[in-house]
């Protein structure tokens, strides 16, 4: 017997898949910009800060980028003159796009306080500090936004439960929540990353001109905002290849496998209807839809150069930068040939193993990072066998390449991983939703729990890390305790240069005072005589050493041959040795230092 149900029940289920995403965005947002200013706007973060710096010299005197003046030049002044343009950003280490969308944001919240009374106070948005919270809430945004788009690529290829599962466990990612409290431009790539592949999805199943533009576009925003996009090429040809690949009797107007039941049925009704007012598509040559496919590609690379010239216009105007920057980054970043001593705490890390171990320990969380590993092997393995629909493809098109490319880096920071994280919660999603409709009966509570508990455990994660932003930032309460227990004029030293040296300049009343200055050790500098006598001085004449994080001590033991005296240093400071017989270690260090011909 068939059972209908009461409109008012159809209506309220149809409220319910609205109101489920929209709750699950919100809560996001809740998590992203909760303790946005964690950091008592010290601007901790020196990518962050760099940014916020660039963005805010943007549309400034001509041929002089250090000052802001309080109103936007001419456009067009100087445009085609790159030493002299008041646009170019004068750096490439990331793309344009973030710089001007922080620009224009902040000059436009400028502009409304000037407008409006009650928004007085959105005249200081032009300051660093500030122009750092819109950066912030703008990185929460896009990240929010992102959740977003993966529900429409989950819907896209797999079913509706699927991408809720994927969205609330996308909310509660601790990687994300703490990448969207910094702007650094990696939630932006994300969201671009995740518009390009869901058009390329489109390209893969319709072959539609207007799909191919979106994807082309997309890739452009992507590169304009850091040039670790272009392996986007690799899903974007996949695609097109794809759309050769689909039966003639498709012709574009079918929904992917994996869909519910209701809409997989009424995608086949079209499909048939289609097929029978429309017999002549249905003998449509190979030849046709290659030509389509050949426009289509044609059209997505003008659109990514339209959309790229537009946010980016000084990566082709001053080419010889770009090019420039590039190159400098590659050999920071990817083979090490210019070490700095932001990149020295990844010495002795194992290529892949260490994104993956990291990975599962602390960006996803174990329960999550684990299914997203068991995840990703069985849908490749789906695809492989052709038990899924072959739009998968173009997400493993991405991730593998991505990683491959990434995880052979030097440097290995988290935030390199982001671009992928969305994708594997949904392959981690769509095996549980997977593995709870394999099972009947009672054996269906086996894979429901396991769901559950991978779920309350990332929520767990998510909660204990939201916690550091609930208290107060550990150098910000480093630099209050200083200035309360230590008087105006106490001999202390920190260790130097690529590091903020304590105390702080707190903003509140009061938390700047004077008679606090340190003698720098600059340990990052090259062992030699005159390091040797800077610790030889801190030991004799300073009462405190202010480490103001694990950046020096965590990596210069690891890079021993190059620094063998700073590192015996570190092994006489953990033991307790400088503490207690300051004499022996000073004679100890010098010893060192005479072994090595200092």
């Amino acid at each position: 017997m068939k059972v209908e149900l009461p409109a008012a029940g159809s209506r309220l289920i149809r409220g319910g898949q609205v109101v489920a995403p929209l709750l699950i965005l919100a809560l996001a947002f809740a998590l992203r910009v909760h303790g946005y200013n964690f950091d008592d706007g010290q601007l901790l973060q020196p990518d962050e800060s760099s940014i916020d710096q660039t963005a805010q010299s943007l549309g400034c005197c001509l041929g002089n980028p250090q000052t802001t003046p309080p109103t936007w030049p001419n456009p067009l002044s100087h445009f085609f003159m790159a030493a002299h343009a008041p646009y170019n950003p004068y750096t490439f280490n990331y793309g344009s796009l973030p710089y001007y969308l922080l620009a224009g944001l902040s000059r436009a919240a400028q502009a409304l306080g000037r407008t409006i009374p009650f928004l007085r106070g959105w005249q200081a948005a032009g300051d660093l500090v500030h122009i750092n919270w819109i950066g912030r809430w703008l990185s929460a945004s896009f990240d929010t936004a992102s959740l977003f788009l993966l529900y429409r690529l989950a819907v896209r290829i797999f079913e509706r439960a699927v991408a809720l599962l994927t969205m609330s466990l996308g909310a509660l990612t601790v990687l994300d929540i703490q990448l969207a409290h910094f702007y650094a431009v990696d939630t932006l790539l994300t969201f671009f990353v995740l518009a390009t592949l869901l058009a390329a999805i489109e390209v893969a199943t319709t072959n539609s001109l207007r799909s191919y533009i979106l994807m082309g576009a997309g890739f452009g925003a992507a590169l304009a905002t850091k040039s670790s996009a272009f392996p986007l090429l690799i899903p974007m040809l996949g695609a097109a290849a794809l759309s050769l690949s689909r039966s003639t009797s498709s012709s574009g107007l079918n929904r992917p496998a994996g869909l519910t039941s209701e809409a997989s049925f009424a995608a086949r009704i079209r499909s048939r209807l289609s097929v029978a007012a429309t017999p002549q598509r249905v003998q449509d040559p190979f030849s046709s839809r290659l030509n389509l496919a050949l426009t289509g590609l044609l059209s997505a690379m003008l659109a990514a150069l339209l959309v790229f010239a537009v946010c980016e216009p000084y990566g082709i105007i001053d080419h010889s930068l770009l090019v420039a920057n590039v190159k400098q980054q590659n050999a920071i970043i990817v083979s090490h040939t210019l070490p700095l001593p932001y990149t020295l705490q990844f010495a002795g890390t194992t290529p892949y193993w260490y994104d993956l171990k990291n990975l599962v320990m602390w960006y996803m969380g174990p329960a999550l990072g684990l299914t997203a590993c068991f995840g990703l092997f069985w849908s490749a393995y789906k695809v492989l066998t052709r038990r899924a629909h072959a739009s998968q493809l173009v997400l493993f098109l991405w991730v593998i390449p991505y990683f491959l490319i990434v995880g052979a880096f030097w440097a290995k920071p988290a935030r390199y991983l982001l671009p992928v994280i969305p994708l594997l919660t949904l392959f981690a999603s769509a095996l549980l939703v997977e593995s709870i409709r394999g099972f009947r009966g009672r054996l269906r509570l086996l894979p429901v729990a396991v769901a559950l508990v991978v779920v309350l455990c990332t929520a767990g994660w998510a909660v204990a890390f939201e916690h550091i932003y609930s208290t107060t930032n550990d150098q910000v309460a480093a630099s209050t305790w200083i200035y309360r227990h230590l008087r105006p004029g106490t001999p202390f030293a920190t260790e130097g240069a690529w590091d903020r040296n304590l105390p702080l300049c707190l903003p509140q009343p009061g938390g700047c005072p004077s008679g606090y200055g340190s003698y720098q050790l600059n340990l990052y500098d090259p062992d030699g005589k005159a390091k040797l006598e800077r610790l030889v001085h801190a030991l004799t004449h300073d009462r405190f050493i202010v480490m103001s994080s694990e950046r020096f001590v965590d990596s210069i033991p690891r890079n021993a041959p190059l620094f063998p005296l700073t590192a015996r240093y570190y092994q006489l400071l953990l033991a307790g040795r400088l503490v207690v017989t300051r004499k022996v270690a000073e004679l100890e260090l010098l010893r060192l230092a005479e072994s090595l011909g200092l």
